[in-house]
C-alpha cells in the first residue's frame, strides 16, 4: 500500500460528451479532456430542454421515426483535487452553452438523439463545438 496516495479511483474531468454513450455522463463541456484531475471532485450540471418542433413522422414503411427538434441550455461546474485539506466549495471551473438536438426512434424500440452543441469554457474564454449521439434515459419504446 502506498502511503502518499489514498486507495481509491483517480478521476479525469473535462472534454465534450462522448460520441455515443447514454445521456447520464456528466461532463465539463468546453474544456479539454482531462483538464481537471484528482482523487476527489465536486461536479454539477444544470440543463433545461424545451421543444422547438414536434413531428413524430416516419418514412414510408421504414421503421425510422423523427420525433422532434429540441434545444438544451446547460451550465456545468467542477473542481478536482488530490487532497481534502484545502478542498472548498469555491474555485469551480464553469462552462455554459446550448445544444440543438433531433430526437429519433429506430426499429420501434431504440430512441437516439443527435445533438450539435456549443460550449463556452468561462475561465479559458474558449468555445468548443461538438457532436454527440445520445441514448435518452427513461424513454419508452413504441409497442
Amino acid at each position: 500500500v502506498m502511503k502518499d496516495r489514498p486507495i481509491q479511483g483517480y478521476y479525469s474531468i473535462g472534454g465534450t460528451p462522448p460520441l455515443f454513450l447514454p445521456d447520464i455522463e456528466p461532463s465539463l463541456r468546453g474544456y479539454k479532456e482531462g483538464f481537471l484531475t484528482g482523487y476527489y471532485y465536486y461536479m454539477g450540471n444544470v440543463e433545461y430542454s424545451f421543444p422547438l418542433i414536434y413531428l413524430f413522422r416516419g418514412f414510408h414503411v421504414q421503421p425510422f421515426f423523427i420525433k422532434d427538434f429540441y434545444v438544451t441550455l446547460f451550465y456545468d461546474f467542477a473542481q478536482a483535487q488530490d487532497h481534502t485539506e484545502n478542498f472548498t466549495f469555491g474555485n469551480f471551473y464553469n462552462s455554459f452553452g446550448g445544444e440543438l438536438s433531433l430526437a429519433t426512434l429506430l426499429a420501434y424500440h431504440v430512441p437516439l438523439d443527435f445533438s450539435i452543441g456549443l460550449a463556452h469554457a468561462y475561465e479559458l474564454k474558449e468555445n468548443n463545438v461538438y457532436f454527440t449521439i445520445k441514448i435518452p434515459v427513461g424513454e419508452r419504446p413504441l409497442y
